[in-house]
C-alpha cells in the first residue's frame, strides 16, 4: 500500500491517495481542492481511482471535488449517510465561505459504520466518528 499525501484548497486541507500497489487501484480522502501534481500522479502512474471518500461534508473538505470528478467519472463519492444534508446544503457546508462558490454534493453511495468497500486488494473500512458534523467518519 502506498499512501501519498497533498495539502490541498483554500484553507492547506490534507488529501490522501492511497493506492494499491498490486492492482494499481486506489482512492482519494477528503479533496479540499485541484492538486495538480496529485492529477499528474495519477496519470502518469496510470492508477485506477475507484472512490473519492468525503470525511465530511465541511466546504474546505468538498472544494476539490469537481475537479477530480471531472478527471476520473468513473471514480463514486463515498460519504456517510448522516452528511446527506450537510454536503447539499451549501449554507450549512459553508462552501461560499470557504470554496468561493456554493457547491450542493450527493455522494454516490452513503456508507454506514462497519461498513466495508474494496480497493484492489485493500479493504476500507468506514467508522462512524460524529462530532465535528453529524456524519463525520475515519
Amino acid at each position: 500500500m502506498q499512501v501519498h499525501h497533498y495539502i490541498t484548497g483554500p484553507l492547506s486541507v490534507n488529501t490522501y491517495l492511497v493506492v494499491d500497489e498490486e492492482t494499481n487501484k486506489g482512492f482519494i480522502v477528503d479533496p479540499g481542492g485541484k492538486d495538480t501534481s496529485l492529477l499528474g500522479y495519477v496519470k502518469d502512474n496510470n492508477i485506477e481511482v475507484e472512490y473519492i471518500v468525503l470525511t465530511h461534508g465541511h466546504g474546505d473538505h468538498i472544494c476539490g471535488l469537481k475537479s477530480y470528478q471531472s478527471a476520473w467519472p468513473e471514480a463514486l463519492v463515498i460519504a456517510h449517510e448522516e452528511e446527506r444534508d450537510l454536503l447539499s446544503d451549501p449554507k450549512k457546508n459553508y462552501s461560499s465561505m470557504t470554496c468561493g462558490c456554493p457547491l450542493s454534493i450527493t455522494a454516490d453511495r452513503y456508507v454506514k459504520d462497519g461498513e466495508e468497500l474494496k480497493t484492489g486488494q485493500l479493504v476500507l473500512k468506514f467508522l462512524f466518528t460524529p462530532g465535528h458534523t453529524p456524519g463525520g467518519m475515519s
